[in-house]
């Protein structure tokens, strides 16, 4: 289970649940059995990874074939190519707010320094002519 808390998940058996849903269907009937053995491959998954399969494989059977041990390196891989991709978009996403923080902050010092911005300007000038009054119900031609 530490792999989960380290991996930031919102809740720590939902990562474990989602390994057994995957392994014994909530949508199909399995024996006490099945289960049993599901709980016990979820676990083993959740905890070390694809590789202990290997070494189940290898005490149950004295052997792991060539290309069950190339499937398990391959998605032990996959599983920590994917891990490495979310912290570093986790990094990024950090990273990026920080510099819009930083620049609506640079941006809100700019703008507080006592200027006036031409845009000020002009908006103060519009919200204050009188030359276009609107007086309902007529029209001014004169």
């Amino acid at each position: 289970l530490k792999e989960v808390v380290r991996g930031g998940s919102q809740n720590p058996n939902e990562t474990f649940h989602g390994i057994l849903w995957i392994l014994v269907p909530k949508y199909r009937y399995a024996s006490g059995l099945m289960i049993d053995i599901g709980v016990g491959l979820a676990a083993i998954l959740y905890n070390d990874g694809y590789k202990k399969l290997r070494d189940l494989f290898q005490r149950l059977f004295n052997s792991c074939g060539y290309y069950t041990n190339h499937g398990i390196i391959a998605l032990d891989t996959s599983k920590e190519h994917d891990r490495q991709m979310f912290f570093s978009r986790k990094r990024t996403r950090k990273v990026n707010e920080q510099q819009r923080n930083q620049i609506f902050l640079n941006n809100d010092d700019n703008s507080s320094d006592g200027e006036d911005d031409e845009s000020d300007g002009y908006l103060y000038s519009i919200m204050s002519s009188d030359e276009d009054a609107y007086e309902p119900g007529g029209d001014d031609l004169d």
